[in-house]
């Protein structure tokens, strides 16, 4: 049975990067429209990174480094449903995350609302969306959490939908 084997998707300071051109093409060949990995710990709640072939990047491991176990609070979800990913967990802070993205061509089937295009969306050299949180903001307001990535250092901000479009050019 053929196997995709693939390295670190994180450039030189710990920022996401697509998949490479050719591992896309062979995985869409294949059928694929999604890769889900672990063992390469990044920030505290898993990363999407989109494209022909949507990237998730689902290891929290290493995100409260001052908690006994590394993780602290931190935990999260991934449940795949054909071209449906569903993130449910919660950060450091235990502040809840909820959101649903789609892989391929089946992002069409999403129903009005459900499919959260902002997560993944950003410059991976500096600021991107991780996360949408599962509540909304005293005015009504869906807010989402972005990263920006330094070799181990994390930097979080929170930002509403309508900022988070300004400030990404959406």
């Amino acid at each position: 049975w053929p196997s995709v084997v693939m390295g670190r998707h994180l450039n030189d300071k710990s920022q996401p990067v697509p998949m490479p051109r050719s591992v896309t093409t062979a995985l869409l060949k294949s059928g694929f429209t999604r890769l889900v990995i672990g063992h390469t710990p990044h920030g505290n709640c898993p990363t999407v990174v989109p494209g022909h072939c949507q990237l998730i990047m689902a290891d929290t491991s290493y995100s409260n480094m001052s908690a006994p176990d590394n993780r602290g609070d931190a935990a999260s979800i991934v449940e795949i449903e054909g071209a449906r990913a569903t993130v449910i967990g919660k950060l450091e802070d235990r502040t809840p995350i909820a959101y649903t993205v789609y892989s391929g061509q089946d992002v069409m089937r999403a129903a009005p609302g459900e499919n959260h295009v902002l997560v993944g969306a950003g410059d991976f050299g500096g600021w991107f969306v991780k996360a949408k949180l599962a509540s909304k903001n005293a005015g009504g307001e869906d807010e989402y959490l972005l990263c920006s990535v330094e070799g181990f250092k994390y930097q979080y901000r929170r930002l509403t939908e309508s900022q988070v479009r300004a400030e990404i050019k959406l």
